[in-house]
Order: structure tokens, then sequence, then C-alpha cells
């Protein structure tokens, strides 16, 4: 059963702004080791941090309450789909997640659904 769902998009050079304004800081704080690493190795890392960060929010709205940007974090199974870890959620629910990159733009969408046979 769906319990939630978010979408968010993200203005991918004013986020290129945000991460050069504030650098290194600004990446520890929202992204896991694992994101910035992955992120950096592209050739334009802004569209896949801003996409990462897109993610972040739909799953916040999915919630529908805020939790550390850090709890989330987007993974990558071996043939590319982006995979959804929420610490806390584990058990709990199933996410679904999809990312899209046009121009400047990045979205995210991500639906919450209950784990029914955890309930």
């Amino acid at each position: 059963m769906i319990k939630g769902i978010g979408i968010d998009i993200v203005d991918v050079k004013r986020f290129e702004g945000v991460v050069s304004r504030h650098g290194e800081r600004f990446i520890g704080r929202v992204f896991t080791e694992g994101e910035s690493l992955y992120c950096k190795k592209k050739h334009r890392p802004g569209i896949h941090f801003a996409a990462r960060f897109a993610a972040k929010e739909a799953v916040i709205k999915a919630i529908g309450r805020t939790i550390p940007f850090r709890d989330i974090e987007i993974i990558r199974e071996e043939a590319g789909r982006p995979l959804l870890n929420v610490r806390g959620y584990e058990d709990d629910c199933v996410w679904h997640l999809s990312i899209t990159h046009d121009g400047n733009y990045t979205l995210a969408y991500v639906v919450m659904e209950v784990n029914i046979e955890a309930g």
C-alpha cells in the first residue's frame, strides 16, 4: 500500500552555485561519502549532486516530515537503477525512485510503499 509520494525538481546551475559557494562543508552535510565519491567521478558532478538532492527532498516529502539528509542515501544497482536506503525505514517500507535530467533541470520522483510483510 502506498504511504507517501514525493517529487522535487532542481535547477542544476543554481545548485552548482550553492556547491561552489559552500563547497565541501555543504557536500559533507548533505551527501554520504559514497554519494560524494560517485558524483565526483562524473564529467559534470553538479548534475549528479543535484539529482541526489532532488531525490532526498522527494523522500522527505513522501515521509511527510524532515529527517537528516545524510539518513537518505541514493545508491545504484549493478544495472544502473537508482535505489534508496533510508535510515529508520529499512524494515517498514519499500522505496521506488526515478530520477531524470533534461537541460538545466533534474527531477526525482519517490513512492513510499508500506511493506505489507513487515506489518
